[in-house]
Protein backbone atom coordinates (compact mmCIF):
# COMPACT_ATOMS: atom_id res chain seq x y z
CA UNK A 1 0.00 0.00 0.00
CA UNK A 2 1.20 3.54 -0.71
CA UNK A 3 2.69 5.70 2.01
CA UNK A 4 0.63 8.48 3.52
CA UNK A 5 2.82 11.12 1.88
CA UNK A 6 2.32 9.54 -1.57
CA UNK A 7 -1.45 9.46 -1.11
CA UNK A 8 -1.58 12.99 0.24
CA UNK A 9 0.38 14.28 -2.76
CA UNK A 10 -2.39 12.86 -4.99
CA UNK A 11 -5.04 14.49 -2.80
CA UNK A 12 -3.34 17.89 -3.11
CA UNK A 13 -3.23 17.57 -6.90
CA UNK A 14 -6.95 16.83 -6.91
CA UNK A 15 -7.56 19.92 -4.78
CA UNK A 16 -5.96 22.07 -7.46
CA UNK A 17 -8.81 21.33 -9.88
CA UNK A 18 -11.68 20.97 -7.40
CA UNK A 19 -14.33 23.69 -7.11
CA UNK A 20 -16.94 22.87 -4.44
CA UNK A 21 -19.12 25.85 -5.32
CA UNK A 22 -19.29 24.72 -8.94
CA UNK A 23 -20.12 21.20 -7.81
CA UNK A 24 -23.03 22.47 -5.69
CA UNK A 25 -24.22 24.77 -8.48
CA UNK A 26 -24.30 21.89 -10.95
CA UNK A 27 -26.12 19.69 -8.45
CA UNK A 28 -28.66 22.44 -7.71
CA UNK A 29 -29.26 22.93 -11.43
CA UNK A 30 -30.07 19.23 -11.85
CA UNK A 31 -32.32 19.12 -8.80
CA UNK A 32 -34.19 22.29 -9.75
CA UNK A 33 -35.25 20.98 -13.16
CA UNK A 34 -38.13 19.00 -11.63
CA UNK A 35 -40.33 18.81 -8.58
CA UNK A 36 -38.51 17.40 -5.54
CA UNK A 37 -39.65 14.57 -3.29
CA UNK A 38 -37.79 13.46 -0.16
CA UNK A 39 -37.85 9.69 0.39
CA UNK A 40 -37.69 8.73 4.06
CA UNK A 41 -39.35 10.55 6.97
CA UNK A 42 -36.44 9.78 9.31
CA UNK A 43 -34.05 11.79 11.45
CA UNK A 44 -32.28 13.55 8.55
CA UNK A 45 -35.40 14.53 6.60
CA UNK A 46 -35.73 17.86 8.41
CA UNK A 47 -32.08 18.86 7.96
CA UNK A 48 -32.15 18.04 4.25
CA UNK A 49 -35.47 19.85 3.75
CA UNK A 50 -34.15 22.96 5.51
CA UNK A 51 -30.86 22.95 3.60
CA UNK A 52 -32.54 22.58 0.21
CA UNK A 53 -34.94 25.39 1.10
CA UNK A 54 -32.00 27.64 2.04
CA UNK A 55 -30.69 27.05 -1.48
CA UNK A 56 -34.04 27.95 -3.04
CA UNK A 57 -35.32 24.40 -3.58
CA UNK A 58 -38.69 23.47 -2.07
CA UNK A 59 -39.49 19.82 -1.60
CA UNK A 60 -43.10 19.00 -2.53
CA UNK A 61 -43.69 16.11 -0.13
CA UNK A 62 -42.13 13.18 1.69
CA UNK A 63 -42.51 9.57 0.61
CA UNK A 64 -42.18 6.79 3.19
CA UNK A 65 -42.75 3.04 3.20
CA UNK A 66 -44.21 3.01 6.71
CA UNK A 67 -45.30 6.45 7.93
CA UNK A 68 -48.45 8.37 6.98
CA UNK A 69 -50.00 11.77 7.56
CA UNK A 70 -47.70 14.79 7.81
CA UNK A 71 -44.06 14.94 8.76
CA UNK A 72 -44.00 16.66 12.20
CA UNK A 73 -40.84 18.70 11.58
CA UNK A 74 -41.18 19.80 7.97
CA UNK A 75 -44.97 19.92 7.82
CA UNK A 76 -44.84 18.14 4.46
CA UNK A 77 -47.45 15.59 3.50
CA UNK A 78 -46.24 11.99 3.66
CA UNK A 79 -47.29 9.92 0.65
CA UNK A 80 -46.98 6.22 -0.11
CA UNK A 81 -44.66 4.76 -2.75
CA UNK A 82 -47.76 3.88 -4.78
CA UNK A 83 -48.87 7.51 -4.76
CA UNK A 84 -45.36 8.59 -5.69
CA UNK A 85 -45.39 6.28 -8.72
CA UNK A 86 -48.87 7.32 -9.77
CA UNK A 87 -48.56 11.11 -9.41
CA UNK A 88 -44.88 12.09 -9.27
CA UNK A 89 -43.02 9.70 -11.52
CA UNK A 90 -41.44 12.71 -13.24
CA UNK A 91 -40.02 14.13 -9.99
CA UNK A 92 -36.48 14.17 -8.64
CA UNK A 93 -36.22 12.02 -5.52
CA UNK A 94 -33.72 12.69 -2.73
CA UNK A 95 -33.05 9.71 -0.46
CA UNK A 96 -32.77 10.90 3.16
CA UNK A 97 -31.78 7.54 4.70
CA UNK A 98 -28.16 7.61 5.91
CA UNK A 99 -27.62 3.91 6.60
CA UNK A 100 -26.17 1.93 3.71
CA UNK A 101 -28.64 -0.95 3.54
CA UNK A 102 -31.86 1.13 3.72
CA UNK A 103 -30.34 3.62 1.27
CA UNK A 104 -29.58 0.86 -1.25
CA UNK A 105 -32.99 -0.74 -0.73
CA UNK A 106 -34.77 2.57 -1.42
CA UNK A 107 -32.62 3.17 -4.49
CA UNK A 108 -33.50 -0.23 -5.94
CA UNK A 109 -37.15 0.29 -4.98
CA UNK A 110 -37.23 3.54 -6.95
CA UNK A 111 -35.62 1.87 -9.97
CA UNK A 112 -38.25 -0.88 -9.86
CA UNK A 113 -40.96 1.81 -9.71
CA UNK A 114 -39.73 3.31 -12.97
CA UNK A 115 -37.46 6.16 -11.82
CA UNK A 116 -34.35 6.59 -13.91
CA UNK A 117 -31.01 6.74 -12.09
CA UNK A 118 -30.20 10.35 -12.92
CA UNK A 119 -33.37 11.51 -11.12
CA UNK A 120 -32.46 9.71 -7.90
CA UNK A 121 -30.22 11.73 -5.59
CA UNK A 122 -28.27 10.18 -2.75
CA UNK A 123 -28.00 11.10 0.90
CA UNK A 124 -24.40 12.14 0.31
CA UNK A 125 -25.43 14.48 -2.51
CA UNK A 126 -27.98 16.08 -0.18
CA UNK A 127 -25.22 16.56 2.38
CA UNK A 128 -23.52 18.94 -0.06
CA UNK A 129 -26.20 21.46 0.93
CA UNK A 130 -26.71 20.37 4.55
CA UNK A 131 -23.04 20.83 5.38
CA UNK A 132 -23.03 24.37 4.05
CA UNK A 133 -26.19 25.44 5.88
CA UNK A 134 -25.17 23.89 9.21
CA UNK A 135 -21.43 24.64 8.86
CA UNK A 136 -20.49 21.05 9.67
CA UNK A 137 -16.96 20.59 10.95
CA UNK A 138 -16.51 17.67 8.58
CA UNK A 139 -16.22 19.91 5.50
CA UNK A 140 -13.06 21.92 5.21
CA UNK A 141 -10.53 23.45 2.86
CA UNK A 142 -7.11 21.96 2.24
CA UNK A 143 -5.58 24.83 4.21
CA UNK A 144 -7.70 23.98 7.24
CA UNK A 145 -7.04 20.26 6.94
CA UNK A 146 -3.28 20.85 7.05
CA UNK A 147 -3.81 21.58 10.75
CA UNK A 148 -4.73 17.91 11.20
CA UNK A 149 -2.44 16.37 8.57
CA UNK A 150 0.41 15.18 10.78
CA UNK A 151 -1.99 13.55 13.24
CA UNK A 152 -3.68 11.66 10.41
CA UNK A 153 -0.27 10.56 9.15
CA UNK A 154 0.61 9.16 12.59
CA UNK A 155 -2.69 7.27 12.70
CA UNK A 156 -2.18 5.93 9.16
CA UNK A 157 1.26 4.61 10.10
CA UNK A 158 -0.08 3.20 13.39
CA UNK A 159 -2.91 1.04 12.00
CA UNK A 160 -1.85 -2.44 10.90
CA UNK A 161 -4.80 -3.35 8.67
CA UNK A 162 -5.47 -1.94 5.21
CA UNK A 163 -9.19 -1.27 5.82
CA UNK A 164 -8.42 1.05 8.75
CA UNK A 165 -5.96 2.95 6.58
CA UNK A 166 -8.39 3.17 3.65
CA UNK A 167 -11.14 4.46 5.96
CA UNK A 168 -8.76 7.13 7.26
CA UNK A 169 -7.97 8.26 3.70
CA UNK A 170 -11.68 8.04 2.84
CA UNK A 171 -12.44 10.46 5.66
CA UNK A 172 -9.89 12.93 4.30
CA UNK A 173 -11.47 12.74 0.83
CA UNK A 174 -14.88 13.19 2.40
CA UNK A 175 -13.67 16.26 4.33
CA UNK A 176 -12.23 17.87 1.21
CA UNK A 177 -14.48 16.64 -1.62
CA UNK A 178 -17.62 15.26 0.10
CA UNK A 179 -16.82 11.84 -1.36
CA UNK A 180 -19.20 9.08 -0.31
CA UNK A 181 -17.86 6.55 2.16
CA UNK A 182 -20.33 3.83 1.16
CA UNK A 183 -17.57 1.53 -0.10
CA UNK A 184 -16.03 1.44 3.39
CA UNK A 185 -19.25 1.01 5.34
CA UNK A 186 -19.54 -2.29 7.19
CA UNK A 187 -22.32 -3.78 9.35
CA UNK A 188 -22.27 -4.70 13.04
CA UNK A 189 -21.66 -1.25 14.48
CA UNK A 190 -20.31 -1.58 18.05
CA UNK A 191 -20.25 -5.38 17.78
CA UNK A 192 -17.58 -6.40 15.24
CA UNK A 193 -16.55 -10.02 14.83
CA UNK A 194 -13.29 -9.32 16.65
CA UNK A 195 -15.26 -8.76 19.88
CA UNK A 196 -15.95 -12.06 21.65
CA UNK A 197 -18.50 -11.87 24.46
CA UNK A 198 -19.02 -14.11 27.48
CA UNK A 199 -22.06 -14.68 29.70
CA UNK A 200 -20.54 -12.40 32.36
CA UNK A 201 -20.19 -9.07 30.54
CA UNK A 202 -20.28 -5.71 32.32
CA UNK A 203 -21.22 -3.21 29.62
CA UNK A 204 -20.94 0.58 29.93
CA UNK A 205 -22.96 2.52 27.35
CA UNK A 206 -21.77 6.12 27.23
CA UNK A 207 -24.42 7.97 25.23
CA UNK A 208 -27.39 5.79 26.12
CA UNK A 209 -29.88 7.74 23.98
CA UNK A 210 -33.10 5.65 23.98
CA UNK A 211 -31.42 2.38 24.90
CA UNK A 212 -31.04 1.17 21.32
CA UNK A 213 -27.43 0.01 21.67
CA UNK A 214 -28.20 -1.72 24.97
CA UNK A 215 -30.97 -3.66 23.23
CA UNK A 216 -28.52 -4.69 20.50
CA UNK A 217 -26.00 -5.74 23.15
CA UNK A 218 -28.54 -7.86 24.98
CA UNK A 219 -29.49 -9.55 21.70
CA UNK A 220 -25.80 -10.09 20.92
CA UNK A 221 -25.15 -11.93 24.20
CA UNK A 222 -28.44 -13.83 24.08
CA UNK A 223 -29.72 -12.08 27.19
CA UNK A 224 -26.83 -13.43 29.31
CA UNK A 225 -24.74 -10.74 31.00
CA UNK A 226 -23.69 -9.57 34.44
CA UNK A 227 -24.63 -5.89 34.47
CA UNK A 228 -25.21 -2.90 32.20
CA UNK A 229 -24.61 0.78 33.00
CA UNK A 230 -26.15 3.41 30.71
CA UNK A 231 -25.15 7.11 30.96
CA UNK A 232 -26.91 10.04 29.30
CA UNK A 233 -27.24 13.75 30.11
CA UNK A 234 -30.65 14.26 28.47
CA UNK A 235 -33.65 13.58 30.73
CA UNK A 236 -35.88 12.91 27.71
CA UNK A 237 -33.51 10.19 26.54
CA UNK A 238 -33.35 8.76 30.05
CA UNK A 239 -37.15 8.58 30.28
CA UNK A 240 -37.44 6.79 26.95
CA UNK A 241 -34.57 4.43 27.76
CA UNK A 242 -36.12 3.47 31.09
CA UNK A 243 -39.32 2.52 29.29
CA UNK A 244 -37.53 0.65 26.50
CA UNK A 245 -35.31 -1.30 28.91
CA UNK A 246 -37.76 -1.83 31.76
CA UNK A 247 -38.15 -5.53 31.03
CA UNK A 248 -34.45 -6.27 31.53
CA UNK A 249 -32.74 -6.90 34.87
CA UNK A 250 -29.41 -5.55 36.12
CA UNK A 251 -29.57 -2.43 33.96
CA UNK A 252 -28.51 0.73 35.80
CA UNK A 253 -29.56 3.95 34.03
CA UNK A 254 -27.71 7.08 35.12
CA UNK A 255 -28.79 10.63 34.23
CA UNK A 256 -25.21 11.87 34.04
CA UNK A 257 -22.60 12.20 31.33
CA UNK A 258 -19.19 10.57 31.36
CA UNK A 259 -16.39 13.07 31.97
CA UNK A 260 -12.92 13.31 33.52
CA UNK A 261 -14.26 14.28 36.95
CA UNK A 262 -17.52 15.04 38.75
CA UNK A 263 -18.82 18.42 37.62
CA UNK A 264 -21.89 20.30 36.39
CA UNK A 265 -21.25 21.79 32.94
CA UNK A 266 -23.04 23.80 30.28
CA UNK A 267 -24.76 21.72 27.62
CA UNK A 268 -27.35 21.62 24.86
CA UNK A 269 -30.12 19.24 25.85
CA UNK A 270 -33.40 18.08 24.29
CA UNK A 271 -31.57 17.36 21.01
CA UNK A 272 -32.10 13.62 21.39
CA UNK A 273 -29.06 11.84 19.95
CA UNK A 274 -27.37 15.22 19.47
CA UNK A 275 -27.53 16.34 23.11
CA UNK A 276 -24.05 17.15 24.35
CA UNK A 277 -21.69 19.28 26.40
CA UNK A 278 -21.34 22.79 25.02
CA UNK A 279 -19.43 25.65 26.75
CA UNK A 280 -21.94 28.08 25.25
CA UNK A 281 -25.01 25.95 25.92
CA UNK A 282 -28.08 27.23 27.75
CA UNK A 283 -28.65 24.03 29.74
CA UNK A 284 -26.77 22.32 32.57
CA UNK A 285 -25.68 18.70 32.77
CA UNK A 286 -24.24 16.64 35.62
CA UNK A 287 -21.06 14.74 34.77
CA UNK A 288 -19.05 12.00 36.46
CA UNK A 289 -15.90 10.05 35.71
CA UNK A 290 -16.37 6.33 35.14
CA UNK A 291 -13.57 5.51 37.58
CA UNK A 292 -15.21 7.54 40.36
CA UNK A 293 -18.65 6.14 39.61
CA UNK A 294 -17.51 2.53 39.74
CA UNK A 295 -15.71 3.02 43.05
CA UNK A 296 -18.82 4.62 44.57
CA UNK A 297 -20.98 1.87 43.10
CA UNK A 298 -18.80 -0.76 44.71
CA UNK A 299 -17.88 -2.73 41.61
CA UNK A 300 -14.94 -1.72 39.44
CA UNK A 301 -14.97 -4.55 36.88
CA UNK A 302 -15.93 -3.60 33.32
CA UNK A 303 -15.58 -5.70 30.17
CA UNK A 304 -16.89 -3.42 27.40
CA UNK A 305 -17.25 0.36 26.99
CA UNK A 306 -19.01 2.15 24.14
CA UNK A 307 -18.72 5.94 23.80
CA UNK A 308 -20.78 8.12 21.46
CA UNK A 309 -21.07 11.36 23.41
CA UNK A 310 -20.88 14.19 20.88
CA UNK A 311 -17.23 15.16 21.22
CA UNK A 312 -16.77 14.48 24.95
CA UNK A 313 -15.03 11.17 24.30
CA UNK A 314 -11.54 12.45 25.22
CA UNK A 315 -12.69 13.68 28.63
CA UNK A 316 -14.62 10.46 29.25
CA UNK A 317 -11.55 8.34 28.44
CA UNK A 318 -9.45 10.48 30.78
CA UNK A 319 -12.02 9.73 33.49
CA UNK A 320 -11.79 5.99 32.78
CA UNK A 321 -8.00 5.65 32.79
CA UNK A 322 -7.83 3.30 35.78
CA UNK A 323 -10.60 1.10 34.40
CA UNK A 324 -8.91 0.89 30.99
CA UNK A 325 -5.49 0.20 32.52
CA UNK A 326 -6.66 -2.38 35.07
CA UNK A 327 -9.55 -4.13 33.29
CA UNK A 328 -8.61 -3.68 29.61
CA UNK A 329 -12.27 -3.67 28.53
CA UNK A 330 -13.08 -3.83 24.84
CA UNK A 331 -13.71 -0.29 23.60
CA UNK A 332 -15.90 1.12 20.83
CA UNK A 333 -15.21 4.87 20.67
CA UNK A 334 -16.77 7.22 18.12
CA UNK A 335 -14.10 9.34 16.44
CA UNK A 336 -16.16 11.36 13.93
CA UNK A 337 -17.23 14.35 16.03
CA UNK A 338 -13.95 16.26 15.66
CA UNK A 339 -11.21 15.80 13.03
CA UNK A 340 -8.49 15.31 15.66
CA UNK A 341 -10.41 12.53 17.44
CA UNK A 342 -9.24 9.86 15.01
CA UNK A 343 -5.64 10.23 16.18
CA UNK A 344 -5.90 11.91 19.59
CA UNK A 345 -8.21 9.25 21.03
CA UNK A 346 -6.13 6.48 19.48
CA UNK A 347 -2.95 7.86 21.03
CA UNK A 348 -4.62 8.47 24.39
CA UNK A 349 -5.90 4.89 24.66
CA UNK A 350 -2.60 3.41 23.49
CA UNK A 351 -0.81 5.47 26.11
CA UNK A 352 -3.12 4.20 28.87
CA UNK A 353 -2.94 0.55 27.81
CA UNK A 354 -0.48 -0.37 25.01
CA UNK A 355 -1.66 -3.99 24.98
CA UNK A 356 -4.69 -3.24 22.79
CA UNK A 357 -5.11 -4.07 19.13
CA UNK A 358 -6.81 -1.24 17.21
CA UNK A 359 -8.96 -0.97 14.11
CA UNK A 360 -11.01 1.76 12.50
CA UNK A 361 -14.40 0.94 10.99
CA UNK A 362 -17.07 3.06 9.34
CA UNK A 363 -20.81 2.39 9.15
CA UNK A 364 -22.58 5.12 7.06
CA UNK A 365 -22.07 6.81 3.65
CA UNK A 366 -21.00 10.19 5.11
CA UNK A 367 -17.98 10.99 7.27
CA UNK A 368 -20.34 13.09 9.41
CA UNK A 369 -21.45 9.94 11.22
CA UNK A 370 -20.41 6.60 12.66
CA UNK A 371 -16.67 6.17 12.33
CA UNK A 372 -15.70 4.01 15.30
CA UNK A 373 -12.33 3.14 16.84
CA UNK A 374 -12.39 -0.44 18.14
CA UNK A 375 -9.86 -1.54 20.76
CA UNK A 376 -9.48 -5.10 22.03
CA UNK A 377 -6.90 -7.58 23.30
CA UNK A 378 -5.54 -10.98 22.29
CA UNK A 379 -6.44 -10.67 18.61
CA UNK A 380 -4.34 -10.15 15.51
CA UNK A 381 -5.07 -9.44 11.87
Amino acid sequence: MKTFDEIFSEIKRRCDSYDPEQKRAELKEKLSRRRIVLFGAGMFCDSIYTALKEYGMDAECVCDNYKKGADPKTGLKIITPAALRETLLDANVVITAASVEPHEEIHEQLISMGFVRDRIFSFNQAMEFVNQVHVAITRMSLTKFLTYKEGHKRAYDFFRDDLSRRILIGRINSYLFNDSMSEYAVPNEYFPDEFKFSDDEVFVDGGLYNGDTVRLFIDKVGGKYNRIFGFDIDENNITEARENLSMFSNVEIVNKGLWNHEETVKANLRARAGSGVNPEGSDRADMVSLDEFLVAYGDTRVTYIKLDIEGAEYSALMGARKTIADCAPALAVCVYHQPQDVYELLELINGINPQYSFMLRHHLPSCNFDTVLYCYQDKSF
